[in-house]
């Protein structure tokens, strides 16, 4: 499946907002919101000026939306999120906890998915990185899966952090 139709059938099947399962019977509402498009010649300028190599997946996905919140709790906020290209380069600047060639495009709170740029540059596929937010570098963990297998895995667990289980 590619990132286009993950994002649609995401779209088609929440809507905006949708009540999701939660476990013991439980369901809670949640909300879906996404940034506008990027140009391909935006995402370059990105590419320039940071150094940083972007996986043709997320590419993909900034093409279609500069940024997501997913699962959102629609009265208090606090759903996790897909980072927009401004949001990427302030995160990175706030929390500078990982080396310069990492870069962060999904916060989850107390952690985040980051890239690590030079396996992009290398052509590898297991670029994606997942550490806590306050935790030591040593602890962080390559998740061995390209962006399209983890938004996938992301939207059909709802949200939670399947890399933990």
């Amino acid at each position: 499946m590619e990132v286009e139709q993950i994002v649609k059938a995401t779209k088609e099947i929440y809507g905006e907002t949708s009540n999701i399962y939660v476990g013991y019977g439980r369901t809670k509402l949640v909300s879906f919101s996404y940034g506008d498009p990027l140009t391909e010649e935006e995402i370059e300028r990105f590419e320039e000026k940071t150094k940083w190599g972007v996986p043709e997946a997320f590419r993909n996905f900034l093409r279609l939306h500069n940024g997501a919140v997913l699962f959102d709790d629609p009265e208090y906020g606090g759903g996790p999120e897909i980072l927009s290209l401004d949001n990427i380069v302030l995160m990175n600047r706030f929390y500078k906890l990982w080396p310069n060639s990492w870069y962060p495009i999904v916060d989850l709170h107390v952690s985040v998915i980051l890239i690590d740029s030079e396996r992009v540059k290398a052509g590898r596929d297991d670029y994606l990185i997942w550490m806590w937010k306050t935790g030591a570098i040593e602890d962080a963990q390559y998740l061995n899966v390209e962006f399209t297998v983890w938004l996938d895995r992301f939207i059909v667990t709802h949200g939670e952090d399947f890399w933990l289980w």
